[in-house]
């Protein structure tokens, strides 16, 4: 008996060592972390680190190698680095320790500041040195008057597109951890948190070509797969270079994202996610970058679907990865019009994240706001408004009201008001989201521009055309300055101010802008797409108040089809259509 209790007890005896540290950066080493909170999923009470930021836990019959989460990470003042840590599986080990890194608000605020402090410099001066530059050509006349507004308005809206990414950059190179990273790569780092993105570019080109670096690095995993004996060496050593490439493939990213090449930007993080295709992280960075700003959506679906199928494997189908690719594939899926499959891959996440944050985190906020935008667009605005109340109720909460997520949820619900003709009440609800996102956004950003363009339509509700005209016309002076030309949320601008021309039966000028948005849906989304068949009918309407039936009878025949593919036979959108073409139909044979 003697026996099998001793061996009973060497197996609880298996202790998980850890560690709770800061951050390190430039001068300031990491330092462990007293008094943090950490929670195991299969051990139920609270950790608290030692004055080192240590700590240890068992769990009976748990053997090494098997695996265990973490689920929650707590100290007042202070935020979790890896965002993704919670839920992650890690192997249970008597040998090797965990680590968690955090970083105090306090710091984490001044190394935003400094950062974003010394790009804002950076891009004035480069856009000062643009535009003198060109008033010195203009003098001398080596470009036109014509080439030197056309110039001067590319570099205000290049200019305007980079400020935007600030903050994202400044929160992601404030949160590096400079903590194993080799001098050149530290460097690297400091440059770029300084703004000094010529030196940063400069470094990391001294490395070496990159296709050599790759190929170098392939050959060694290769070696690595083919000899047994220095596996174990060679693939840390490969995993120090992939990650190193890594880190060098996103710095270019940010040079690029920084002189306003989005292109060539998202060449970079392609090159990174191809580098794993394992990586999680990498191919969300990748997809989400080509989805918001090159809306290459069939592209960005493949990274999002490829980081799907990596995740189930890793770690099961309720992870929130997993949750994470459901949504983003629901959000491509819905911009193809496949509502049905969208609101599958929405419901999915929110079921996953329900089950790991519970009810009421603004993760499960967001899987109700999509739900409710799939109902939205079905025009079920009971059902959507149920899911946006519930968004805007977790948002309020958790984030407070002047949250520019919390604006999101006002924004989505004055556009259920709206559509209810309840003009007074939608009104509230898109001015408040207008004012959070001025305030956190400025003028400039496209959250800004939607806002202004839903007040715009309350305003054509309201028969009032000047003032509609007037906040359309302010969304679109954003949207081009801020987004491609070819940008559907532009096609979206056309084709309200088209709309309020019509209404004033400015019937020229609404078909100038109607047929400038066709232009680009058709490009963007080809002539089988819901936005285009809108597109077609928003045309047919002019050319029928011009009694010019032929031609309306053209577009709405375009038209039909497609809204009773996308939305079905009984929908009243449908319906309204074919009303339509029985009605000019009439006109043709009076005619």
């Amino acid at each position: 008996m003697m026996v099998c209790l001793t061996a009973a007890l060497s197996v609880m005896a298996q202790t998980q060592r850890g560690i709770v540290r800061t951050l390190e950066r430039p001068k300031q080493p990491s330092q462990g972390i007293n008094g943090a909170i950490v929670n195991i999923l299969e051990y139920k009470n609270n950790l608290l680190t030692d004055k080192n930021g240590k700590f240890s836990f068992s769990i009976p019959g748990k053997k090494p190698g098997e695996p265990f989460k973490v689920s929650r990470v707590q100290k007042k003042d202070y935020t979790l680095v890896d965002k993704q840590l919670l839920g992650r599986k890690f192997s249970y080990s008597s040998t090797v320790p965990i680590e968690i890194v955090m970083v105090s608000d306090k710091q984490l605020a001044a190394d935003k500041k400094r950062i974003e402090d010394k790009a804002y410099a950076r891009a004035q001066k480069k856009y000062e040195a643009r535009i003198a530059k060109l008033k010195r050509q203009l003098a001398e006349k080596t470009i036109t008057e014509q080439a030197y507004y056309a110039e001067r308005e590319l570099a205000i809206n290049d200019y305007d597109k980079y400020i935007q990414l600030i903050e994202e950059l400044a929160e992601r190179y404030a949160t590096t951890d400079y903590k194993g990273l080799s001098d050149i790569n530290r460097q690297i780092q400091e440059c770029i948190e300084n703004a000094e993105l010529e030196r940063a570019d400069s470094l990391i080109n001294s490395k070496g070509d990159f296709d050599q670096r790759e190929q170098e690095l392939r050959s060694q995993m290769e070696m690595n797969q083919a000899t047994a004996e220095f596996l174990a060496q060679s693939q840390q050593d490969a995993e120090f270079k992939l990650n190193d490439l890594a880190q060098d493939c996103y710095n270019k990213h940010t040079i690029f994202v920084a002189n306003y090449r989005n292109d060539s930007a998202a060449y970079w993080l392609e090159r990174r996610a191809a580098l794993d295709t394992t990586n999680l992280d990498w191919q969300n960075d990748a997809g989400r970058f080509i989805n918001d700003y090159l809306a290459n959506y069939s592209l960005a679906m493949e990274y999002f679907q490829r980081g799907l199928h990596e995740a189930v494997v890793q770690d099961g189908e309720q992870s929130n990865w997993v949750a994470t690719f459901y949504n983003n594939i629901g959000s491509v899926i819905k911009e193809q019009d496949n509502y049905a499959q969208a609101l599958e891959c929405y419901i999915k996440a929110l079921d996953i994240y329900k089950k790991e944050w519970g009810e009421d985190h603004p993760i499960t906020a967001t899987a109700y706001s999509n739900i409710g935008g799939v109902y939205f667009t079905w025009q079920k605005y009971d059902q959507a408004l149920v899911y946006y109340s519930l968004t805007l109720s977790i948002n309020e909460k958790k984030l407070g009201e002047k949250h520019p997520i919390t604006a999101t949820a006002y924004n989505n619900i004055g556009a259920v008001y709206d559509n209810m003709d309840e003009d007074a009440q939608a009104l509230v609800f898109y001015n408040k989201a207008l004012e959070i996102f001025k305030t956190f956004f400025g003028e400039n950003h496209p959250n800004t521009a939607t806002s202004y363009s839903h007040i715009g339509g309350v305003y054509v509700d309201m028969e009032e055309y000047d003032q509609a005209l007037e906040y359309y016309s302010k969304a679109l002076d954003i949207r081009k300055k801020v987004l491609s030309e070819d940008h559907p949320d532009i096609a979206l601008s056309f084709n309200d101010i088209g709309m309020v021309f019509n209404k004033l039966e400015a019937y020229d000028e609404s078909l100038e802008y109607y047929n400038k948005a066709l232009e680009i849906d058709e490009k963007k989304f080809g002539k089988k797409h819901l936005n285009t068949a809108i597109d077609y009918n928003n045309i047919a309407a002019v050319y029928y108040e011009q009694e010019k039936y032929d031609q309306a009878y053209e577009y709405l025949e375009k038209a039909y089809p497609i809204f009773k593919e996308k939305l079905g036979e009984d929908h009243p959108v449908t319906e309204k259509v074919l009303m339509g073409i029985v009605d000019v139909m009439m006109m043709l044979v009076e005619e």
